[in-house]
């Protein structure tokens, strides 16, 4: 259990930092800094909306070997 809430753990925390950097890459060669007009918040929705279905399906996953593991 504690080795599953640690992936997930790394995993939330990749998501995140490939999303913020994600958003900064691409505005970043329009010579606009993102990062200094939206709020943290904003930049956590959007790099998590897109990652939902992975994570779903991490769940669901573990959902699963949790009830053929017994």
């Amino acid at each position: 259990m504690s080795t599953k809430i640690n992936l997930s753990l790394v995993v939330y925390g990749l998501v995140l930092f490939s999303g913020i950097s994600y958003l900064w890459g691409f505005w970043i060669k329009f010579d606009i800094n993102i990062l200094s007009y939206v709020a943290l918040t904003e930049i956590v929705k959007a790099s998590v909306y897109p990652a939902l279905p992975a994570i779903g399906i991490l769940a669901a996953y573990s959902a699963m070997d949790g009830v053929v593991a017994h």
